[in-house]
């Protein structure tokens, strides 16, 4: 019996993802953090190998906690931010959601889960953000398909 991969198939081109990953959302990223307080608790959702977006949180002195279902990337993001808490786990069951937090990224996930997993993710991480929480995630603005990596 095969198990889904929750990474979507990112852990096995996880080597040619980190080499092509852009600065794509690194200004938004810098700007939006630079909203938060120092020290503020963010989760990023989907963090990958943590470059460029979580280095950036790391950066502007927030306290990061990260989430990513690759393990490949996450062993990456490990030897990268050794100090810094995350989960190697499917974003849609991770216990990591169950603490609460003053912000959340999550950056090129979201619009790669179907529109049910979409609405248990958002949901999950709406109650995981504090009263004055803050959320910024990617998605396009229309509905679409395409061949990713």
């Amino acid at each position: 019996m095969t198990s889904k991969d929750a990474s979507g198939g990112y852990n096995a081109i996880a080597t040619e993802f980190m080499a092509t990953r852009s600065d794509s959302g690194s200004t938004i990223v810098r700007n939006w953090a630079a909203t938060l307080p120092r020290g503020s608790k963010i989760l990023d959702v989907g963090a990958g190998s943590g470059m460029p977006l979580t280095a950036i949180l790391i950066d502007t002195g927030m306290a990061v906690s990260a989430i990513d279902a690759a393990p490949a990337l996450v062993s990456a993001f490990r030897r990268r931010f050794p100090s810094v808490d995350i989960a190697c786990d499917d974003a849609l069951t991770s216990p990591m959601l169950d603490r609460r937090f003053d912000a959340i990224l999550s950056v090129g996930l979201v619009f790669l889960l179907s529109e049910s997993e979409q609405r248990i993710l958002i949901r999950r991480m709406a109650r995981a953000l504090g009263p004055d929480g803050r959320l910024l995630m990617s998605a396009p603005r229309q509905a679409g398909t395409w061949t990713d990596l």
